[in-house]
Parts: C-alpha cells; structure tokens; sequence
C-alpha cells in the first residue's frame, strides 16, 4: 500500500506489513492504485483518503475509504460493471478492473457507502491459505 500511497501525497496508510498473498504485485498495485485515485477524487483531496490492511482468519483484507459524498445508493449495483460512469467522471474501466484483479486473486471487492464515507473492501486469501487448499 505504502508505493501506491506515496503517488498520492497526502493518503494515509495504515496497517500490519509482512503479509503474503499469493498473485502478480503489479497487477494487485494497479487494483489498489484504481481504488486510491477514485477515493481522492470522490473526497475532493488525499487527505480525506485512508489505505488500511489488515490480516485475519487467513485473509489479507485491503480497505480503501473516503470521506466524500458517498455513492447514491441506485448506484451501488453498477459501479463494477464496464463502462459504468459514475458522477466523478473516468473511463468507467477502474473499477470493473479493479474487481477483476481481486477475482483473478481468488478473492473478492465489494464497497459500502454511505454521506461521508465510502469503503472498499478487498480481501485475498494469505499465502498459507492457499497451500491448505
């Protein structure tokens, strides 16, 4: 988180190091990095951005909140879907990507929004998880 946090001076990043998840850290940096850049522009500013990781029960979980407008709720169903176009603008590509990195990962992303806070949530099984299977 730290790399991606650095490209956007002002981000906050929280969290346990030393987590090992089995993937491509290019394409798992480039989930993160589509998840920050819309977190900065849906608050207006990085500071209002906070990168978290956290391990438990054999799951690296990987949040990235704001504390912008928050996503209407008619909304939420679509924001995954390619070439959806929310208010903030983009390609309406970050996030279809972003979710299909995590997949790929044999994990998940999935997003809570409320006035004031928006959080996704990446979670992706920990290396030792995957050699038990």
């Amino acid at each position: 988180l730290r790399p991606v946090g650095d490209e956007f001076p002002g981000v906050r990043v929280e969290g346990e190091g030393g987590v090992l998840v089995l993937g491509d850290p290019v394409r798992l940096n480039q989930a993160v990095r589509n998840l920050t850049a819309n977190a900065v522009r849906a608050a207006g500013r990085p500071e209002g951005v906070l990168l978290r990781l956290v391990q438990l029960q054999g799951e690296a979980t990987i949040t990235v909140e704001d504390d912008g407008g928050g996503i209407p709720e008619e909304m939420l169903p679509h924001i995954f879907e390619k070439f959806y176009k929310g208010a903030g603008g983009g390609s309406g590509l970050g996030l279809a990507i972003a979710r299909q990195i995590a997949e790929h990962h044999h994990g998940l992303l999935n997003v809570r929004s409320q006035p004031g806070e928006t959080v996704f949530e990446m979670r992706l099984p920990l290396i030792e998880a995957v050699d038990e299977e």
